[in-house]
């Protein structure tokens, strides 16, 4: 008799540790990159951007435009990054030369980037000299 409620015990605790795994996070808030006070490892397996403005005209300065940065764990989870959670090179850029400059995203405290080109136009005037040029 012992036995059995023993084994009855061990089935009931059992089942519940079960059913709390399977509710997961019921805040509904997932951990943040950067997040100190996180007890959750997250790894990031890739970043993805949206709303980057890639176009510029001859001697405009360089802007994000609509960026959107996400990351991506390795399960397919997308969560937005906030502006302090990483960090943009664009000392490439050239605003003064006509030309495809490479843009670099990264995030704090990992090793992951994610990077996307950009074009600084040739002016109107400019396309007109050059094509005068090979008559």
């Amino acid at each position: 008799m012992k036995k059995i409620k023993g084994l009855i015990v061990f089935i009931f605790v059992a089942v519940l540790s079960l059913a709390a795994c399977a509710q997961g996070n019921e805040s509904g808030v997932s951990p943040q990159v950067g997040d100190s006070d996180s007890s959750v490892s997250v790894q990031i397996a890739s970043l993805q951007i949206q709303g980057a403005k890639t176009e510029f005209e001859l001697g405009e300065e360089f802007s994000l435009g609509a960026l959107t940065v996400y990351r991506v764990d390795e399960s397919g989870n997308k969560l937005k990054l906030e502006d302090n959670q990483y960090e943009v090179d664009s000392s490439e850029f050239d605003k003064n030369k006509s030309g495809k400059y490479t843009i670099i995203i990264s995030v704090h405290n990992s090793e992951i980037t994610v990077d996307y080109e950009v074009t600084v136009k040739a002016d109107a005037e400019e396309d007109k000299w050059s094509s005068d040029l090979w008559i």
